[in-house]
C-alpha cells in the first residue's frame, strides 16, 4: 500500500470521478435489458486517504465493492421503502443504500470527519470509505446512491453476542419473542455483564467515546449508540476461561488465568492486572 499521501485539498472535497460498466447481453443484468451502467465515485482522493488510515488497501476495496454482486444487490432495492444493508463478500465492509440527500449530509461534514479520523487513530466512530452512486443507462436513468463503511464487528473470533448501547434505560430491551438467536442485537437492558479493565484503558476508552460524542454534537449528528460484540471464550480454546470484547476499532480479551486478567488492547498492548 502506497504510504505517506498528501492531505486532501479543498477541490478534492468536491471531485467526482466515474466509470462505464458494461455486461454483455448474453450475462444476467442488475436491471434485465440494461447493459451500461455509470459508476461514479465521491472524493476518490479524499477516500484513498482515508482507506489507508484504515490500513486497508484501495487494490482490495475497488474489486470487493465494484463487482456484479453490488451492483445486483443494490438495484433491487430500488422502490422499496426504507435502506439496504448488506455485507460485502469478503465480510470487510458495510454496503448501505441511501437517499441523495443523506449522501449530501455524508459529503457536507466530510471534512471534518476527515480531520476527526486522521486525528483520532483510535476513533470508535464507523469507518467511512466511499459514498458512491451508479446510475442505469437508459429509459429513466435509475440511480442508486450507496455508502461504504468499515465492518466494525469484523474478528477473527466468533461473536456470541451483540449488543446496541444508547445509554438509557427506556425502551431498551430485547423483545421476549425474538428468540436466542445469536445474532439478535440485544440492547441496554439486556448487558447483564460487568468487565474489569485496566485503569489506563478504561481511561482511553472513554476519552474516545467523549471525543467521538462531541464531533457527532458538533455535526448535529443524534441517535447514534455503541456497538458492542462479545466471545465466550473455553478452557478447550485457550487454556482458561474468559471473555472477548469487539468495541468497534478496539478489540478487547478478558481472561482469567491464575488470578490475573489478561487484557489484550489492539494489536500492540497487553497489561497484566491482578482481580
Amino acid at each position: 500500500m502506497e504510504r505517506h499521501q498528501k492531505d486532501p485539498t479543498i477541490s478534492d472535497f468536491k471531485t467526482t470521478k466515474s466509470h462505464l460498466i458494461r455486461f454483455s447481453k448474453n450475462d444476467p443484468q442488475p436491471i434485465p435489458g440494461i447493459t451500461d451502467y455509470l459508476w461514479k465515485d465521491y472524493c476518490p482522493a479524499v477516500f484513498s486517504r482515508i482507506l489507508q488510515l484504515g490500513d486497508v488497501d484501495s487494490a482490495d476495496y475497488i474489486p470487493t465493492v465494484c463487482c456484479d454482486e453490488t451492483l445486483n444487490l443494490i438495484f433491487q432495492s430500488r422502490g422499496k421503502s426504507g435502506s439496504l444493508l448488506f455485507l460485502s463478500k469478503d465480510l470487510r465492509f458495510v454496503i448501505k443504500t441511501v437517499r441523495k440527500s443523506e449522501l449530501k449530509v455524508c459529503l457536507d461534514f466530510l471534512p471534518n470527519y476527515y480531520r476527526h479520523v486522521k486525528k483520532n487513530e483510535s476513533s470508535l466512530l464507523t469507518k467511512v470509505y466511499g459514498l458512491h452512486v451508479v446510475t442505469a443507462i437508459g429509459v429513466g436513468g435509475c440511480k442508486c446512491y450507496f455508502v461504504v463503511m468499515s465492518n466494525a464487528m469484523q474478528t477473527d473470533m466468533s461473536l456470541d453476542k451483540y449488543f446496541d448501547l444508547k445509554g438509557t434505560a427506556k425502551g431498551r430491551t430485547l423483545d421476549k419473542e425474538v428468540g436466542h438467536d445469536k445474532k439478535v442485537i440485544h440492547k441496554d437492558q439486556d448487558l447483564e455483564y460487568s468487565f474489569y479493565l485496566h485503569p489506563l484503558l478504561r481511561t482511553r476508552i472513554l476519552g474516545q467515546i467523549k471525543y467521538d460524542c462531541e464531533f457527532l454534537e458538533a455535526e448535529n449528528i443524534m441517535n447514534y449508540s455503541l456497538l458492542l460484540g462479545i466471545h465466550f471464550e473455553t478452557s478447550s480454546e485457550v487454556g482458561f476461561l474468559g471473555s472477548s470484547l469487539s468495541l468497534g476499532s478496539f478489540t478487547i480479551s478478558l481472561c482469567l488465568r491464575e488470578g490475573f486478567s489478561v487484557i489484550d488492547f489492539g494489536k500492540s498492548h497487553r497489561h497484566l492486572i491482578e482481580i
